[in-house]
Formats: structure tokens, C-alpha cells, sequence
């Protein structure tokens, strides 16, 4: 509209017939003027017509050059206060449409860090009563991150290493706590099992370094660490500390050496008296009394050996109360069976002390396993089933128990090929080690175990006869099922063991 004007008023037509018309009304003006003033001097009339004229006549000119463009740019301002107006309009609602995103963003932060900080407190909870938990353990824990440093140890850990916790947090555990000869071997396994490249070993023993700088032996078992994406990013390790009963199992095992070589020459002394019995024999009417010395001798020589084989099995019995007595139970009920079964003297007295050193290969077993209050895992049942080798191992040098090493080496197995350590059947197992197989179950079902009360006499029973045929000898399972039908007053439960 603004530009519509300006063309009409630039258009010399339109500014002519202004002009014009502005002398017509000049002059009607003056006409009128010159009537009202006619009582005045001329000379005065004339100046007035002349300048009423003359502004008449220039008027259009001072519209044209003056007040058209002062009028022109009002309008345009005018217009242009609208648009800003409108721009205002749209920028206060684009401001006010982005406060409200922004301050709805700002709802969802605050919202999301009130939750963020929700979980940490959450967290920290968990954390702290987890260590509260682990404190009272009375192994110690031990969680590596992948970067090799502790991220939690337990009272217990503490303890051992003889640090306070804030001197453990974050420490590097191979560089500070870790004996300097095996450190770069252990660092290796560590890495490997973080890259995954290998599993973690279920239990295994190795030395901790204590802040006096004394090395403790520890048995760890150990696990991994995953986030929510299944990457492996630290261990948890479990650890009880062993150095006095490694100490113990070592002056024990220089015990049983002892025991062997007095065994050794008790066995050697024996062969001695059977010869020099025979060569008396020879000449029995000349060395009549001499000969029955000799014979009791050799009597009280066994007694003797018999007496010291006790005497170790019960010190190897008496290493875990569960285990207590046991050895001899077994013996009296292989002794028993080999009655029932008919065996002569020579053969009972070989079973009797078959029985006495069936788990003599217990020995190399740690304790902590005989005494653990859950069932074993696999590994750990793994370590069990050696003992039949083990207690091989120890017997095999000494000549006067050659008889009898089948017979321990060999009780554990099952006439379905199922048992261990040779899977053998049937027949192929010594009737001796079936009778030990019998006498040991028995005993072991009718005893109370770190991870379950006894089952009881009738429980055991059934057993016996449920697996007749595929685990024990039926012959075997019957004559022992007599004598316990006959001297069912000499077998009870062993809560004590």
C-alpha cells in the first residue's frame, strides 16, 4: 500500500492539478480576504495578498519535498513495528516452547541423577553389608579387579597379611603381596584368565607375603568377576590359611617314614624267626625248648608289628573326628565276614590287616577335605579316589605286606566296572578287597559326616541289599547280613565319630 502511494504522488499530473486547484482556492481565499480588509491601506492589502499568494502556491512543493516523505516513513515504520511486533510474537513462542523442552530435559537429568544417585547408595548398602558378611568369615576374601589392584578384602584377609584395609584398597596385589620368585608366574596365569584364555583352577596352594615379610601358605579357591555383558573384569578369591597344618602334614609324613623303616626291620626281624623257626625245626628233638622260645618270640614280634600298624591307623583315624575309629570298625567286620565265609587263619589274619591299612593312602589327602562340612566337588572327590594308589605307593616296598597290597589297592571297586581306581569286575577283584568294599561301605553309612547326620543302621542295611549284584558281592552282602542278624547287638550307629 505504502508503494501505491508514493507512485501517485511522484506522477506530474496529479502535482499540476494540485497546483491548479491550489491558486483557485488561493485566490478565492484572497477574494474574501480583500473584502474583510478593505478599511486597511493598500500597501498592507498588497503585502498580505503577495505572501497568502506566494505560500499558497509553494505549498504543494513543501508537501512534495517535506512532509510526503516524513509521511512515507511513518507509514513504513509503522509497518515495519508490526513485523517486528510479529517476530517478537514468534521468538517469545519459540523461547517458550524451547524453556519447556529445556526445563523437561532438566526434569529427566534431575530425575536420572536422583536415580543415579539412588543406585550408588543402593550400592554402597550392598557393598557394605556384603563386607560385613565377608568380616565374619573366618577364611579370607579377596577381590582383583583386571588392572591387578584390590578392590575388597575381608577382616579375615587383613588379619593374615597383617595390614589394616586402607593399606590394601588399590594396591597393586602381585607387586605388594605377592613373593618376588613367583610374582611374574602368577601375573601371567592372572592375565590370561582375564583375557579368557583360561579357566580358573577350582583350588590351589600359593604363598602370601605378610607386611613383616614372612610367607604364609594359603589354599585359594577362586572364581571369576563378570558385568552385565559377560566380560571378565576381576576375580573373587576365597583363602584359608595353611602353613601350620603343611607344617603338621610334613612332620607327619617324616613320621610315617619312621613308621615305615621300623616296619621294615620288624618285617625283616620276622623273616629272620620264620628262618631260624625252620632250621630249629630241622632238629626239634635236640632244640625242643629253644624252638618254643623262638616260636613265642615270633608270636610277640607279630603282635608287635600288629600293634604298631594300629597304633599309626589310629593316629591317621584320629587326624578328623569323623573319621575316628573307623579303621577298626572295618577290620572287626571283615574279620567277621571272613568267618561267616569260611577263610582259614592265614587268610584272616591278612584280611584283618588289609583292613587295618585300607586308608592308609589317606595320608596325602589334606584335611580340610575329610572335614568339610559340604558334599566334595568333583575335583576335590578326585583327590579322595587316589587313596587306594596312595596307600599302594607307601606298602608296595614293604615285602611282607606284598599279599595284601591288591586288597587295599583295590577296595573301592564295583562289580559293574563302575568303581575305582582300575574300573575292574566281577571276578577280576580280589575276594578280599569285595569283603573290604562291604565292611568300609557299612561303616561309612552307619557313622555320622561333616555334611549329614548317620542314616542309621536299617538304612545302611537296604542299601546293602538294594546294590547287591551291581555295586557289592551278593555272596559277601549275605554273610555279613547273617552276622549282623547274629550279633546285631555288636553294630550300631557311631554318632561320636
Amino acid at each position: 500500500m505504502s508503494n501505491h502511494r508514493q507512485t501517485i504522488y511522484k506522477s506530474p499530473i496529479s502535482i499540476l492539478v494540485i497546483i491548479v486547484l491550489s491558486v483557485f482556492v488561493s485566490e478565492a481565499l484572497v477574494m474574501a480576504i480583500i473584502d474583510l480588509l478593505q478599511p486597511f491601506p493598500s500597501i498592507l492589502f498588497e503585502i498580505l495578498f503577495d505572501s497568502t499568494l506566494l505560500i499558497l502556491l509553494l505549498s504543494p512543493v513543501f508537501y512534495y519535498f517535506l512532509f510526503r516523505p516524513l509521511l512515507v516513513n511513518i507509514r513504513e515504520l509503522k509497518d515495519t513495528d508490526e513485523i517486528l511486533k510479529k517476530i517478537k510474537e514468534d521468538l517469545e513462542m519459540q523461547v517458550l516452547k524451547r524453556t519447556d523442552e529445556l526445563r523437561k530435559v532438566n526434569e529427566e537429568l534431575l530425575r536420572e541423577i536422583a536415580e543415579h544417585k539412588r543406585v550408588e547408595e543402593s550400592l554402597k548398602q550392598e557393598k557394605a553389608k556384603a563386607q560385613k558378611y565377608l568380616d565374619i568369615a573366618e577364611v579370607m576374601f579377596v577381590v582383583i579387579n583386571a588392572d591387578q589392584r584390590v578392590n575388597l578384602i575381608n577382616k579375615k584377609g587383613c588379619e593374615i597379611l597383617g595390614y589394616e584395609e586402607h593399606e590394601v584398597i588399590g594396591k597393586n596385589w602381585f607387586d605388594n603381596f605377592v613373593p618376588e620368585r613367583i610374582k611374574d608366574e602368577i601375573k601371567t596365569v592372572f592375565g590370561r584368565l582375564i583375557a579368557g584364555e583360561v579357566k580358573p583352577v577350582e583350588y590351589y596352594e600359593n604363598p602370601v607375603l605378610t607386611k613383616s615379610g614372612e610367607e604364609k601358605l594359603i589354599a585359594w579357591h577362586n572364581t571369576i568377576v563378570q558385568d552385565e555383558d559377560g566380560k571378565i573384569i576381576g576375580t573373587l578369591s576365597s583363602g584359608e590359611d595353611i602353613t601350620e597344618r603343611k607344617k603338621a602334614e610334613d612332620n607327619l609324613r617324616k613320621s610315617e617314614q619312621s613308621y615305615k623303616e621300623l616296619a621294615e626291620r620288624l618285617s625283616n626281624a620276622l623273616n629272620e624267626a620264620k628262618i631260624q623257626k625252620q632250621t630249629i625245626l630241622k632238629s626239634r628233638d635236640a632244640f625242643f625248648n629253644m624252638l618254643e622260645d623262638i616260636t613265642e618270640s615270633h608270636k610277640e614280634l607279630e603282635e608287635l608289628f600288629i600293634n604298631l600298624v594300629r597304633a599309626m591307623v589310629n593316629a591317621l583315624d584320629a587326624k578328623s573326628h569323623w573319621t575316628r575309629g573307623h579303621s577298626e570298625r572295618v577290620t572287626s567286620y571283615t574279620e567277621q565276614i571272613a568267618k561267616e565265609m569260611g577263610f582259614d587263619e592265614d587268610e584272616i589274619k591278612n584280611l584283618k590287616l588289609a583292613g587295618l591299612l585300607h586308608d592308609i593312602g589317606k595320608i596325602g589327602t589334606y584335611d580340610h577335605l575329610l572335614d568339610k562340612p559340604d558334599k566334595l566337588t568333583k575335583e576335590e572327590f578326585e583327590v579322595i579316589k587316589r587313596h587306594p594308589v596312595q596307600g599302594v605307593e607307601i606298602l608296595k616296598e614293604i615285602k611282607q605286606l606284598k599279599d595284601i597290597v591288591p586288597l587295599i589297592r583295590h577296595h573301592h571297586e564295583r562289580l559293574d566296572g563302575k568303581g575305582y581306581p582300575d574300573g575292574l569286575c566281577g571276578e577280576d577283584i580280589p575276594l578280599g578287597s569285595r569283603i573290604l568294599h562291604v565292611a568300609d561301605s557299612f561303616d561309612s553309612m552307619t557313622a555320622d559326616r561333616p555334611y549329614r547326620p548317620t542314616p542309621g543302621v536299617e538304612y545302611a542295611i537296604s542299601e546293602l541289599k538294594k546294590y547287591a549284584g551291581s555295586q557289592f558281592d551278593p555272596r559277601v552282602v549275605e554273610a555279613f547280613l547273617r552276622v549282623i542278624v547274629r550279633e546285631h547287638c555288636k553294630v550300631s550307629t557311631h554318632p561320636e565319630t
